[in-house]
């Protein structure tokens, strides 16, 4: 039965949706009101103490306004050693309890219940933040992501983390939470205490699953010892580590059911791996969804008290539910990218949805100690600020170009109530997007379109496609306002030989139109300006009906991008059957890459045998021979039997329209690449936050 042959109609005549998601269920003492969970998701938005902030706030009463039963909020720290960063939450101090008790009244008004999660981190992460030494059952490092040698905790030191977790929790409850929510996942330090990886203890501690169970059972006992028997107390687990030697899900059975027989817990929270194993902790574009549901499904064979499901989980959810692999499901990223998943589920508004990307973007940012944001969702991280209102006065607003950039403009012009004309020279919206969807495990960045295409519809945006803006067009529609979302143009590095008939922009590879008149195959779909087709092909595989395989056996790819572009076309043309030499100036490849994609990227890499060649420049191009240098070194070097050099490059801002025009209405934007290149969330942002001024 499917969400879609399901629909009734409610009390108020909205559309309602039949759909096992939206029953409720109970969790411990609380009766929750539906089964969607806002999973734990670290903000950066917090005061440099580590005390919540208006904007903690904010941010998590939007995703509450959207729909969730419950909400857990980011990790909050137990312990000062624990800090994984500045503007992260803790809960070490009593200061930290007022500010956390206006996060749980936001959350609680819309009828959610919210859980604080608890956590250590313990030796995965660096001492950096907290001036203070990781620790950890054993001394060793996380590696590959922290290097730091940490300090093997005394008796005494694991007393003090077990008061630390039972202080917290008190400190939770005394802010009106409802629940505690205890992170025994992701590498962190019960987790350490758990592995037989981590933990090479002798003492009581240590050896046996019992012993290495200890820290945990002591932590718990300190919590409900502190908050008593009516609030929430759950538990977020790794399921598996992932990695050789580590906890596998045999392991967390015998855990899970252990635990099962003392009553410890009111639910768990089913993830997989650590740091050690980062890619499986956040499941990227290129994973299939839901890619370790059969653990959480494995748990609730045993458990008594419901297991939430997470982990690329989106529309999938009331599936989940329904074919009984959990009792709840999580959503962290799809939240962050819409707040409203859960009520348009409800209401059936399907294709309203702004799907997550599982870009990773989010995460990325933290990472690197920035606030949270989304690719395209320029709300995010910054809800305290008011939302796009009609304007004063209705205006006449042509936006030119329909890239991400051009079509966030036009959305929000026309919240606005302008009168809003969108002009597109290809046969479709989206701009390079559609390109990058092209390239191996990028596909869900076709989301971005699909999403934008049904926007602009009901706004009643004018979309006119395949039609060529110029001085002329644009000043027969008498606009106002021109949004110039024009993009980039491409460019080639100045080196000798790029001119040359074998060197390729990376576009014309993807696309397929390279090779016109070596492949009769591929040129027919050119030719014909079917680049549809020509990108159907490449997906497929279809080396010769796409045209990579005029490319000949040994193809360089050169890359100044500093994203996703070069790795992808290099790895695409590698599926193809090419022997790839990559090269790029940069200290790694793809060095803007988020650490979860790169940990594939380069597994992809070496699968595929790509050789490769950071911190080096190529000097020059003939037939046959790329001359290369490393850029600390002396001596070029010759790559030889060279059929064919594909460049991939960021471009220059493609404004020259708008600087013809300028003067000649009486207002002129440029926005996103066009102003200058960037990634897609900047360009995002930009268009949102210019456009809402008009």
């Amino acid at each position: 039965m499917t969400t879609q042959e399901n629909i009734q109609t409610g009390p108020d005549s909205i559309p309602i949706v039949e759909d096992p998601a939206f029953t409720p269920i109970r969790v411990g003492n609380f009766e929750v009101k539906n089964r969607l969970v806002m999973s734990s998701v670290t903000s950066g938005l917090g005061d440099h103490t580590g005390a919540a902030t208006e904007r903690n706030a904010a941010f998590l009463e939007r995703r509450a306004r959207g729909g969730v039963g419950m909400v857990i909020t980011e990790a909050l720290h137990v312990h000062p050693a624990s800090n994984i960063g500045y503007n992260h939450l803790a809960i070490h101090d009593d200061r930290y309890i007022e500010p956390l008790s206006r996060v749980a009244k936001a959350v609680q008004g819309h009828g959610a219940c919210i859980v604080g999660q608890l956590i250590h981190v313990g030796r995965q992460w660096h001492s950096a933040y907290s001036r203070l030494a990781q620790v950890a059952p054993s001394p060793g490092t996380a590696f590959p992501v922290w290097l730091e040698t940490a300090h093997e905790l005394e008796l005494e030191e694991i007393a003090e983390i077990v008061q630390a977790f039972g202080d917290a929790a008190g400190r939770v409850a005394a802010a009106g939470f409802d629940g505690i929510e205890i992170h025994g996942a992701h590498g962190f330090l019960i987790q350490q205490f758990l592995s037989p990886l981590a933990n090479r203890r002798e003492d009581a501690y240590g050896g046996s699953l019992e012993n290495r169970m200890r820290f945990l059972l002591e932590i718990i006992d300190a919590v409900r010892e502190r908050v008593g028997p009516d609030m929430i107390v759950g538990y977020k687990l790794s399921a598996e580590e992932m990695v050789p030697g580590g906890m596998t899900l045999d392991h967390t059975l015998e855990v899970v059911s252990l635990l099962e027989s003392r009553g410890c817990f009111d639910y768990y929270q089913v993830s997989v791996g650590g740091f050690d194993s980062i890619e499986s902790m956040h499941p990227t574009s290129a994973s299939q969804v839901a890619p370790f549901i059969e653990n959480a499904a494995a748990i609730k064979r045993i458990s008594k008290v419901p297991v939430i499901a997470i982990g690329k989980i989106k529309q999938e959810a009331g599936a989940v539910i329904a074919e009984g692999k959990a009792d709840m499901v999580a959503f962290a990223r799809p939240l962050i990218c819409d707040p409203d998943v859960p009520l348009k589920l409800r209401e059936g508004r399907m294709e309203e949805i702004r799907s997550c990307l599982s870009c990773n973007e989010c995460h990325h940012r933290i990472w690197h100690n920035r606030t949270i944001g989304c690719t395209y969702n320029p709300e995010a991280g910054f809800e305290t600020e008011p939302v796009p209102e009609p304007a004063p006065r209705q205006k006449r607003v042509v936006i030119v170009g329909a890239g991400p950039a051009g079509c966030e403009a036009a959305r929000v012009a026309a919240l606005r109530g302008h009168q809003v004309t969108l002009l597109e020279r290809q046969d479709s919206i989206g701009g390079r997007v559609m390109l990058a969807a092209l390239l191996p495990g990028q596909e869900d960045l076709a989301a971005i379109p699909l999403y934008y295409a049904g926007q602009l519809h009901g706004l009643g945006v004018d979309v006119r496609l395949e039609t060529e803006a110029t001085a002329e067009t644009v000043l027969q529609l008498d606009p106002e306002v021109v949004v110039f979302a024009t993009g980039t143009r491409a460019v080639r590095p100045d080196i000798p030989g790029m001119e040359l008939p074998h060197v390729f922009d990376m576009d014309a590879v993807v696309v397929g139109d390279a090779v016109v008149e070596d492949f009769l195959a591929a040129g027919d779909a050119v030719a014909a300006g079917d680049a549809v087709a020509a990108g159907d092909a490449v997906a497929a595989g279809d080396a010769v009906a796409a045209g990579g395989g005029g490319l000949g056996r040994h193809v360089v790819v050169y890359d100044e991008e500093y994203h996703l572009a070069g790795s992808g076309t290099a790895e695409m043309l590698a599926g193809q059957g090419h022997r790839i030499t990559f090269i790029t100036p940069y200290h790694a490849v793809g060095p803007e890459i988020e650490i979860n994609t790169s940990h594939l990227m380069h597994r992809s890499h070496a699968m595929a045998g790509i050789r490769t060649h950071t911190d080096t420049r190529i000097r020059s191009v003939t037939p046959g021979i790329v001359t290369a240098q490393n850029r600390y070194g002396t001596e070029p070097f010759a790559i030889e039997n060279v059929n064919a050099v594909v460049v991939c490059n960021p471009g220059l801002a493609e404004n020259r329209l708008y600087r013809e025009l300028k003067g000649q209405v009486p207002e002129t934007l440029l926005v996103g690449d066009a102003f200058a290149p960037r990634r897609i969330m900047s360009a995002v942002r930009d268009a949102y936050a210019r456009v809402r001024l008009i």
